[in-house]
C-alpha cells in the first residue's frame, strides 16, 4: 500500500510542478520574454531596479497628493529654533542612563555641574 500511495503523490507532485514553471515574463516595454539566460537577466534587473534609488526630477504632481494634515500655526511651533531654556528642561528630564549625542559619556551629574557653569 505504501508503494501506491508513494506513486500517487509523485504523480501528483510531477504534475504540479509542471504548472509551477515560469516560461514567460512580460518585460516593461510589453515585450514577452523567453528563455532560461533572458528571464534570469529581466527578473534580476527588476529586483535591483526595484531596491535601488532614483532621483525624482517633477514632484510637484507628488505634492499634489499631499494632503496637509498639520495646521499652520502648529507647524510654525515645530518649526521654531529651540530655545535654550527648552534645551536644558528637555536634559534635565532624561533618565540618567540615557546618553547626548553630542556626547555619550555624559551623566546625570555631568549635565547638573554644566547647568551650575552656566549659572
Amino acid at each position: 500500500m505504501g508503494d501506491r500511495n508513494t506513486t500517487f503523490f509523485h504523480n501528483r507532485a510531477s504534475y504540479h510542478k509542471k504548472w509551477n514553471i515560469v516560461k514567460r515574463l512580460e518585460d516593461e516595454n510589453g515585450r514577452w520574454i523567453k528563455g532560461d539566460n533572458e528571464l534570469l537577466n529581466l527578473t534580476t534587473g527588476y529586483f535591483v531596479d526595484l531596491s535601488s534609488t532614483k532621483l525624482v526630477q517633477d514632484c510637484q504632481h507628488l505634492r499634489a497628493e499631499v494632503q496637509p494634515c498639520i495646521p499652520g500655526h502648529l507647524n510654525e511651533e515645530l518649526s521654531a529654533n529651540f530655545k535654550e531654556d527648552e534645551l536644558w528642561e528637555a536634559l534635565k528630564t532624561m533618565a540618567p542612563l540615557k546618553a547626548s549625542a553630542s556626547d555619550p559619556r555624559a551623566s546625570l551629574a555631568e549635565l547638573q555641574r554644566m547647568e551650575r557653569k552656566r549659572g
